[in-house]
């Protein structure tokens, strides 16, 4: 199964109904974070890009997953940063369908066959 850690406030209440058959879990700060990353392994994090310095920690620790950075404004320096150790970026307002078309688009390409 497709496991998720989001770290987004605003996806909070929303992402489990866009994505029924994938294991969801939520972290509230960045410690739940680091917690949950300890204790459980991730195909993809959606996480703030408030949460930057945790996930460039994890990722200089070897973590290899798949990251979706969402962002609260237009900023082209958080752009760069987010591309030097993620793998995607999102400006909000969110648009659910779009997060639904990056997010199988990286299952399509972690697993090799498409999800619907």
């Amino acid at each position: 199964m497709f496991k998720i850690l989001v770290y987004e406030k605003d996806l909070q209440s929303h992402i489990k109904n866009l994505f029924p058959s994938f294991d969801i879990d939520i972290a509230y700060n960045a410690d739940d974070i680091l917690d949950l990353t300890y204790e459980k392994r991730y195909d993809l994090y959606i996480v703030n890009y408030n949460c930057y310095p945790t996930m460039d920690e994890l990722k200089k620790s070897g973590d290899k997953t798949i990251t979706i950075f969402i962002d609260d404004y237009y900023d082209i320096f958080h752009i760069k940063k987010s591309f030097l150790i993620g793998d995607d970026y999102m400006i909000k307002p969110i648009y659910f369908e779009e997060l639904q078309i990056r997010v199988n688009y990286h299952y399509k390409k972690l697993f090799n066959h498409a999800k619907s």
